[in-house]
């Protein structure tokens, strides 16, 4: 049976941003290396549960979203079910978080997911990587790099036996691996477009023009996503 790359579309972004430039899950496949796009699929969360019953996942890419994982309704809950399910029955199973994606596998693997108490983290942030030596990081190793950054809710308490791999000055956990599962806080698949557009609906008016050039000055593009995808279809991977 063919295996897929399945990114789990777990939500979406604003409407007139969607139409100009498409989606969370749609920004991730355009990561996807261009060999594995054909083995590549998207997956609402509607559709999930019914999609593992009928085919083989080499890996799974959850995206993020504007709802939130401690408040999850009926279509979502039994999502976090089935991928419940999937990690016990494959503990090896590659898995890359991104925001929302990445305080599910909290939720899921022992930790816990939580609203921030100071506040909603938002704009373009200074990530400190404080490891080295690992395969979808290692760019990175102990250096320090600007991610765009939007969210309410946080990883909390990471998994336990899980390796945090970065912070900022207001989120202590914005990257760990457990596993063989990444979550990261922050936004590597959001395009320039998108960062620029959640300032402008996001923050203050005031600093905004400045802001925004800050953002076009210190985007920061990376290959996790595309990284990712390759040690999904590696032998070594074991799912």
């Amino acid at each position: 049976m063919k295996r897929y790359l399945v990114i789990l579309d777990i939500g979406s972004t604003y409407t007139d941003l969607r139409e100009r430039i498409g989606d969370f899950s749609e920004w991730i496949y355009e990561r996807v290396p261009q060999e594995l796009k054909p083995s590549t699929a998207i997956v609402s969360h509607e559709d999930f549960p019914r999609y593992l019953r009928n085919h083989e996942i080499a890996g799974l890419i959850i995206t993020g979203s504007h709802d939130m994982v401690t408040d999850p309704d009926k279509s979502h809950a039994l999502c976090f079910d089935a991928l419940q399910d999937l990690l016990e029955c494959k503990p090896y199973l590659p898995v890359f978080g991104i925001c929302y994606g990445h305080q599910l596998l909290a939720h899921l693997l022992g930790g816990k997911a939580a609203e921030k108490p100071e506040g909603p983290e938002i704009g373009l942030k200074m990530i400190s990587f404080v490891r080295n030596g690992d395969e979808i990081f290692g760019e990175y190793s102990e250096k320090n790099a600007n991610f765009y950054c939007v969210h309410y809710q946080f990883a909390e308490v990471v998994p336990p036996g899980a390796t945090v791999f970065a912070a900022s000055a207001l989120e202590d956990h914005h990257a760990f691996r457990i596993r063989n599962c990444w979550g990261v806080q922050f936004h590597p698949e959001f395009p320039i477009e998108a960062d620029l557009y959640y300032e402008k609906i996001n923050t203050p008016i005031e600093g905004l023009d400045e802001r925004l050039e800050l953002i076009k000055e210190e985007y920061e593009d990376n290959s996790m996503i595309a990284k990712f995808s390759h040690f999904a279809y590696t032998p070594s991977a074991a799912n």
